[in-house]
């Protein structure tokens, strides 16, 4: 296969050529990507390139390409021109219309482009080498980038018929203008953005059907990134995908949806937000995602719970109780804030958990912070249930909390079981019947505890469901009223070898009709 459009480079009579004019008329930057197999920037042909530019006669010599390199690197640091001084170049200008190359060279480069837009110097190489996007063509002839839009429009016409000069059909644009439109408005733009990318352990989003509960909750997301809700909560069965979407496409979204945000996510252990931190990042890291919404992620940032966008967004990842620091945040992510039931029973770490949020998390706001909070409802006062009203019922909408904030609650059990199920499902309905067959919910139903706590977001007592734990206190025994009225309970098993434990217990009844346990004996009879 031959490697070159032409048998050997040109030699100009003015000297060397520029790195725009050795890669034009070597076929282009498409042609000689695909020659090359890597992609080819503005700055210059690596010099571990040069020897394959020789012999591929894309370039006279090694010296030509040293000096392209000096030249665009002269022209990288220069100062960047003015637009009165950009259109009076302009209006002494005479001959053929310029090429992309040509605007861009002329108006100092893509660095100082980037520098007088102000664009992230990624985003300005790209138009150079695809062309400047009609949404910016006003903004090109008003700094005296451009004569006029048509010049623009001839340019990129030109750039096309050079980009396929090897005979290679045009590819389709990665994103359409009225993709890029739907994905930053809001509403709808994060529904929008997950119909696009791919979604961190769901795969490409034009195959995923979002289910009711998913746009129930990004409506909600949604309404979090305009501000209209301050404060989120969110229960769903394990596996609803409700981080998925809140953490892994979410935050990413709102980073690129306004300069210089930042983003805090709190679980509980710092390796767990590490771990959805590479998921968040790995969605900014896909070419679709950078051409909606025109960011990439920062160099020099390669921290999975430090990382950076273009645009001056921050994200940032920690463990609930393993110390927050770093800057305030415009949102506040706590997703699972306890590890397991161990930690949820344990009175200390509920203690110590919620004095991180009163003291730590929420001081981490920036004005008009916004906080969401996910998580398994593993006990009755987890950190969601010491917020909520002492009375909730279950009940999803606005919610006046005991903090003092109204927090919009979303609560999905797995059966409905109110009439005013957030989904709309009747009572007895099962949630997301397209992906789980009813058949999937009854191993979890085996054990009560774990069935309210997990699936129906009611976390209830450890035994039984007639009275909750709090209704048993231990006592002393000096503390054993001196007036009773006693009565004994048997519950007999007399299996031959063995078998099943008989239990043998005396209560004790008082004048309040408090219940006291006197005494107790179990063993294996026959």
């Amino acid at each position: 296969m031959t490697a070159s459009i032409t048998d050997s480079a040109p030699a100009p009579a003015g000297g060397f050529r520029s790195a725009a004019e050795i890669i034009k008329q070597a076929g282009g930057s498409t042609h000689v990507a695909r020659v090359l197999d890597r992609s080819v920037r503005t700055g210059g042909v690596p010099d571990d390139q040069w020897d394959g530019f020789v012999e591929r006669g894309w370039a006279i010599s090694r010296e030509e390409l040293r000096s392209a390199a000096a030249a665009l690197g002269v022209r990288k640091h220069a100062a960047v021109p003015t637009a009165e001084a950009l259109k009076a170049r302009l209006a002494t200008r005479t001959g053929d219309p310029r090429t992309m190359a040509e605007i861009f060279n002329d108006g100092g480069g893509p660095t100082a482009i980037a520098k007088s837009l102000p664009r992230p110097l990624s985003t300005v190489v790209s138009w150079q080498i695809n062309g400047v996007p009609d949404d910016q063509w006003d903004t090109f002839v008003e700094r005296g980038l451009a004569l006029s839009r048509e010049e623009l429009r001839a340019a990129s016409a030109m750039l096309g018929v050079q980009k396929h000069a090897a005979g290679q059909a045009p590819s389709p644009p990665l994103v359409s203008d009225r993709q890029r439109r739907r994905v930053r408005a809001n509403p709808g733009g994060l529904s929008a953005l997950c119909r696009l990318i791919d979604i961190p352990g769901v795969g490409p989003g034009r195959e995923a059907v979002l289910a009711a509960h998913h746009r129930l909750w990004i409506e909600k997301l949604e309404a979090v990134e305009r501000g209209e809700i301050r404060r989120l909560m969110g229960f769903m069965p394990p596996g609803s995908a409700k981080s998925t979407y809140a953490v892994d496409v979410f935050t990413p979204w709102f980073l690129a949806r306004g300069r210089n945000r930042s983003v805090l996510v709190v679980t509980y252990a710092t390796a767990l937000a590490g771990r959805r931190g590479r998921k968040a990042r790995s969605v900014t890291r896909q070419p679709v995602f950078q051409a909606l919404m025109d960011v990439v992620p920062e160099k020099g940032r390669a921290s999975a719970i430090d990382w950076g966008l273009s645009n001056g967004g921050e994200w940032m990842g920690a463990g609930m109780l393993a110390g927050i620091t770093g800057n305030r945040a415009d949102l506040v992510v706590i997703d699972d804030p306890v590890k397991g039931r161990a930690e949820a029973h344990s009175a200390l770490i509920r203690k110590r958990t919620r004095e991180e949020f009163d003291d730590t998390v929420r001081t981490r706001l920036k004005s008009g912070g916004r906080i969401v909070l996910i998580q398994t409802r593993w006990h009755e006062d987890d950190l969601a249930g010491s917020l909520l009203p002492e009375d909730y019922d279950g009940r999803s909408g606005p919610v006046l909390c005991r903090d003092g904030e109204t927090w919009e609650v979303v609560s999905i059990p797995a059966l409905a079981e109110r009439e005013d199920d957030p989904l709309g499902r009747r009572v007895g309905d099962w949630l997301w019947p397209e992906y789980w067959p009813a058949d999937h919910w009854g191993q979890f139903r085996l054990n009560p505890r774990t069935w309210n706590a997990l699936y129906q977001q009611r976390p209830r007592p450890e035994e039984g469901g007639y009275f909750e734990r709090r209704c048993f206190q231990r006592f002393q025994e000096h503390e054993l009223p001196k007036s009773l009225r006693y009565y004994g309970s048997s519950d007999y098993a007399v299996t031959d070898g063995g078998g099943d434990f008989t239990r043998l217990t005396v209560w004790g009844v008082d004048a309040r009709l408090n219940l006291w346990r006197v005494g107790s004996w179990g063993g294996q009879t026959s």
